[in-house]
């Protein structure tokens, strides 16, 4: 069992270019089907070119484990299998809604959270865009029967917690 470099090289600047596109995603949301209906297909499509290319050419091979770990981690494969335990074991499962928007001279961005798909309301998540998303506005959570279980105020850059 043979490491090829070249294949690790490839490895390492694939998933270096995923984590800025899905950084630039975090960044600007509102971006987001734009990347994932153009950038993420055309780097794809980009990608097995090249990597058949490698194959094709005997640059590459995919021989021991090892080298079948790296080509899995050269294609959209890790990333589907990471949204989907990131979506599982996370709060990311709950998000109905992100929105962004404008008004005055910044930058705003409301996540709610529902208890399930269609359900209650869990929370209301409230971001300004200064040098990177920060927590503002009230931030509400809801019990199940939508009674109001928390009310975080960041308005202040202070936290004030109530029942």
């Amino acid at each position: 069992m043979k490491l090829n470099p070249i294949l690790i090289l490839f490895a390492f600047i694939y998933n270096i270019i995923t984590g800025i596109l899905i950084y630039n995603i975090f960044q600007d949301q509102s971006s987001s089907l734009g990347y994932v209906i153009l950038f993420f297909p055309v780097f794809w499509v980009i990608s097995a070119i090249i990597l058949f290319l490698l194959y094709w050419k005997k640059v590459i091979d995919f021989k021991g484990i090892i080298n079948k770990i790296l080509l899995f981690f050269s294609t959209p494969f890790a990333l589907i299998l990471f949204q989907f335990f990131y979506t599982q074991l996370t709060d990311a499962k709950y998000i109905i809604g992100s929105y962004e928007y404008d008004k005055g001279n910044n930058r705003y961005r409301e996540i709610t959270y529902d208890y399930e798909v269609g359900g209650q309301t869990q929370r209301k998540e409230f971001y300004i865009l200064e040098n990177g998303w920060k927590k503002d506005s009230v931030w509400t959570y809801y019990n199940k029967d939508g009674s109001i279980k928390k009310i975080e105020d960041y308005r202040k850059k202070k936290l004030k917690n109530s029942p």
